[in-house]
């Protein structure tokens, strides 16, 4: 397994995971601008819960999963705070601009697919994107989950692009949950969108429901979710509860700020060519792809 604890600027890529002892299989805690990139990770033991796939955790910033595949038998990914991180402090910090995308997944015997909030007695997280996911497998927990409790924030998380086969859970499983509580105070969610989800399958029910006005989930939009190819309907796929409010549209607001390069290393690869490699930190995540595109960089 990995762990990422403390650090900034780390890339890995190219791994193959498979632990044979319960563990979660890659885990981040209070790190910024991290990367995972063409990773599998592949719980070892059918037989065994608790084999997650990658958990996010307290005082984490701009973490970049992506071109993965992974097998869990536990949650695929989880995003949360937790009274035990090794600094209780780092407990409570914020999470924020998490990517979790062009994956194929699969989850069996416990835990769901994208699960937020559970366990979690910080501050906030915000800016979650979930984004060309193929869930293959799914049979137990739901595959969005969010639980938020004593206080927490929860904020503009985006589902773009999901694909769900043979699908017999539910969906979403949205409510004010009570893991690891230590205070009364419920937390609050807003701006979720949804756009582009595909069902196939005998989904049950999703459920979406809020502990009152004031502490609930404000602001759900859906556009083209489909049920076995029919647009999804409220009371029908998803009932929603006390404290919701779903709107008809499900555009989210793009980034309009462009990254802001933070530092770049040139390395000499041949002397004699007078060539080198540059290394560019930016101050959010970017498309590799995209960005090593000599069309795409500012001539001096």
């Amino acid at each position: 397994p990995t762990r990422v604890f403390g650090s900034s600027s780390v890339d890995i890529e190219g791994i193959v995971i498979a632990p044979r002892a319960r563990t979660w299989m890659n885990k981040i805690d209070v790190s910024q601008h991290v990367r995972y990139r063409s990773v599998k990770a592949l719980a070892g033991d059918d037989s065994v819960v608790n084999y997650d796939g990658f958990d996010v955790m307290s005082g984490c910033h701009h973490i970049t999963i992506d071109d993965v595949f992974v097998r869990a038998t536990d949650d695929v990914l989880s995003i949360k705070h937790h009274p035990t991180s090794p600094v209780y402090w780092c407990s409570k910090a914020p999470i924020s601009d998490i990517t979790f995308s062009n994956a194929i997944t699969w989850n069996h015997r416990g835990g769901g697919i994208i699960r937020i909030g559970p366990e979690t007695i910080g501050s906030s997280i915000e800016r979650v994107t979930i984004r060309n996911m193929e869930v293959i497998h799914h049979d137990s927990g739901a595959v969005f989950e969010i639980r938020t409790v004593d206080g927490v924030r929860i904020s503009d998380i985006v589902y773009d692009g999901v694909r769900i086969e043979s699908a017999s859970r539910p969906i979403f499983q949205f409510d004010m949950g009570d893991w690891y509580k230590v205070g009364s105070q419920y937390g609050h969610v807003t701006n979720l969108y949804f756009r582009d989800i595909a069902v196939q399958g005998d989904a049950k029910q999703g459920m979406i429901r809020g502990a009152n006005a004031q502490h609930g989930f404000a602001d759900i939009y859906f556009n083209n979710v489909c049920w076995n190819g029919e647009v999804m309907k409220a009371g029908r796929q998803v009932v929603a509860g006390a404290g919701v409010t779903i709107g008809a549209d499900a555009r989210p607001v793009r980034d309009a700020s462009p990254p802001q390069v933070l530092d770049a290393t040139a390395l000499i690869t041949d002397p004699a060519e007078k060539s080198a490699r540059v290394y560019v930190r930016f101050s959010e995540p970017v498309d590799r792809d995209t960005a090593e595109q000599p069309a795409n960089v500012e001539q001096p």
